[in-house]
């Protein structure tokens, strides 16, 4: 596989799939994918059943609140719960938007092509396509908003 650093990914083709166009809001909303070109994106792949995913979690969603009002960045959950109730609980805590939890072909496709191994994992994309960092999760740690 190319290092992913130098991928461009077409954010459209990575984010949908023949069959669905949309990705979720917690309150159900459908948001075209399509409103995400030109935004730099935050792929967060995580899950209700990981200690350290709950609580990395509420890190970011401060991040997300200082960050997203400009208006040119999106964070898109990927998950790995097993079922449809806990993918709704966990996701009901998170202002950001999400790959439904019936569409595993492309979250499994997520998963292989941003390499995860293990979670939490937050890939970072600029608004090109190319991927900033995989390490999206050490540097929010570390540096919170100012690693945006």
């Amino acid at each position: 596989m190319a290092d992913s650093a130098d991928v461009i990914h077409d954010v459209v083709s990575l984010l949908s799939s023949p069959q669905r166009d949309f990705l979720l809001r917690n309150n159900g909303y459908q948001v075209k994918v399509d409103s995400l070109k030109g935004k730099k994106l935050g792929l967060y792949f995580s899950a209700s059943w990981c200690g350290p995913c709950r609580r990395f979690t509420p890190t970011l969603v401060e991040v997300y609140n200082e960050v997203a009002p400009k208006g040119d960045f999106e964070v898109v959950f990927v998950t790995a719960d097993e079922d449809d109730e806990s993918f709704n609980s966990y996701f009901s805590k998170m202002p950001w938007l999400a790959i439904p939890f019936s569409d595993s072909e492309t979250r499994n496709r997520l998963n292989e092509l941003f390499d995860v191994r293990g979670i939490p994992h937050l890939a970072l994309v600029d608004e090109t396509g190319k991927v900033v960092t995989g390490d999206g999760v050490e540097v929010i740690s570390e540096y919170g908003v100012e690693g945006y």
